[in-house]
């Protein structure tokens, strides 16, 4: 028996929907599957970026760690360089105050020498011409028609000049030819500072220059010893001394020796220097004695 075509019709119609249902389900399977792929690769970049960026920002904080290390290097040395230049600049300071202190004292000997061998010269020279007049030539030994049998420089060596001689030129040239110093020392009871610092804080006041002669320390109290206008500064400026040394509020305690050092030893007239006005002060007896005027 055969099959008519109309009877086949239907089941072919049912057929090519099955297939229309099967191509629309994989065309929608493949569409995911390409949205499941795109979505992935998305995913894969954007990993990637992110550790891009990481990567990124650790070199970064690694970078700033490294130049936070080198400023801090670079700080630590230029404080250890200003250190140095600070330390460098108060040794030469403290240097040259000693050198100055040792000019000082260099100048005022050697121009005493000067005067001395000026003085002692011109009386030796008056001493030879009232020889020479009195011997008839005969000044320097020789016989009188006879070569001198000395060699240059011997007379010289020869030549005594007495001692009474050398000391009153000492005492003319000191008591006439030289001006007299009048000296006297100040005592005050303030905390130990360097010596530089004290000197430097007098200038600054107004201190004349030249006018200490010396500072000591002796216990706790610090004797200056100067001209006469250095102790008249101390005590006109002595309470604003006070707060600069001491500090606001304090009160140093002061005392000038009732002697005026003028002169020391037989001589009146003679010139005092510090080492021996501070001779009185070597002890702290001495000291508290002095204190107590």
């Amino acid at each position: 028996m055969e099959i008519e075509d109309d009877e086949i019709a239907p089941y072919d119609q049912e057929a090519e929907k099955v297939q229309e249902i099967a191509a629309r389900e994989k065309a929608a399977a493949d569409q995911a599957a390409a949205e499941q792929a795109a979505a992935e690769q998305a995913a894969v970049e954007q990993a990637v970026a992110e550790q891009a960026a990481a990567e990124k920002a650790a070199a970064e904080q690694e970078a700033v760690e490294q130049e936070a290390v080198e400023l801090r290097a670079e700080l630590k040395k230029t404080v250890e360089e200003i250190k140095a230049a600070k330390e460098r600049k108060e040794t030469i300071r403290q240097r040259l105050q000693a050198v100055k202190a040792k000019i000082r004292g260099l100048n005022l000997a050697r121009s005493y020498l000067s005067a001395a061998i000026a003085g002692l010269t011109a009386r030796q020279v008056g001493a030879q011409n009232e020889n020479a007049a009195q011997t008839g030539g005969q000044v320097t030994g020789t016989p009188p028609g006879q070569d001198s049998t000395r060699t240059y420089g011997e007379g010289k060596r020869r030549r005594v000049v007495p001692e009474d001689v050398k000391a009153g030129a000492a005492a003319a040239l000191l008591s006439k030819a030289q001006p007299v110093t009048e000296y006297s020392v100040l005592g005050m009871k303030i905390p130990k500072r360097k010596y530089g610092e004290i000197r430097a804080l007098l200038v600054d006041m107004g201190m004349p220059k030249g006018a200490m002669t010396r500072l000591e320390w002796v216990g706790d109290a610090l004797w200056i010893v100067g001209r006469r206008k250095a102790t008249e500064f101390l005590q006109r400026d002595a309470l604003r001394l006070d707060i600069t040394l001491m500090g606001a509020g304090t009160t140093a305690t002061r005392t000038e020796l009732s002697m005026r050092f003028r002169g020391a030893g037989a001589d009146p007239a003679r010139p005092v220097y510090a080492q021996e006005a501070l001779r009185a002060l070597s002890t702290p007896e001495a000291v508290r004695r002095a204190m107590l005027q």
